[in-house]
C-alpha cells in the first residue's frame, strides 16, 4: 500500500531511523579504517555517479513495469522516494557541512 498523507510521514521515522542506524555504525568503522591509512575512502566522479544513478534508475523502471504487482510497488518506492528526497537533501549538505577540510 502506498505512504500516503502526514500521519504516514510520521510512522515511518522510527522504522527509517532504526534502519540507518546499523549502516551508520558499519560506515563509521570504515572511516576509522581510512584513518589508521589501511583504506582510502575515495569519491567516484560526477559522470561516473550520474550516469550509475541514470541507468540504476532504468533498471528499476523496466522490473517495475513487468507486471501489475510490480507496477503497485514500483509506485509505492517512487512515493517513498519522492517523500524523503527533500530530507537526503537537507542531510547530505549538513554532513558535509560538518566533514574536516
Amino acid at each position: 500500500m502506498p505512504v500516503t498523507g502526514s500521519s504516514s510521514r510520521l510512522s515511518l521515522l522510527p522504522n527509517t531511523r532504526a534502519r540507518w542506524l546499523s549502516p551508520t555504525s558499519t560506515m563509521l568503522g570504515r572511516f576509522a579504517l581510512g584513518d589508521e591509512g589501511k583504506v582510502k575512502i575515495a569519491k567516484f566522479d560526477d559522470p561516473i555517479l550520474n550516469t550509475v544513478h541514470r541507468l540504476s534508475n532504468d533498471v528499476v523502471a523496466e522490473i517495475g513495469s513487468r507486471d501489475e504487482l510490480s507496477k503497485k510497488i514500483y509506485a509505492s518506492y517512487l512515493q517513498f522516494r519522492n517523500l524523503i528526497a527533500d530530507w537526503g537533501e537537507i542531510s547530505g549538505r549538513y554532513l558535509s557541512s560538518r566533514s574536516p577540510a
